[in-house]
């Protein structure tokens, strides 16, 4: 069985490898896939895949 295709913020930091106070931090950044469920933000995981190698190319991030 494949990743869950929404998750917590923490389960998206582990799955995507990055730190968990970026995940959050792009939470707020307006475009990316994610939503407040309460106080708690989930995200879709293929779209903030997505999202973040388009945020890559045009910040020319490697």
């Amino acid at each position: 069985m494949g990743l869950p295709v929404i998750m917590s913020v923490k389960e998206f930091s582990q799955n995507a490898g990055l730190p968990e106070k970026q995940v959050r931090t792009f939470c707020h950044v307006e475009g990316f896939p994610a939503f407040c469920n309460g106080v708690k933000y989930m995200i879709h995981f293929d779209e903030a895949k997505k999202w973040l190698a388009d945020y890559a190319v045009k910040f020319k991030i490697n």
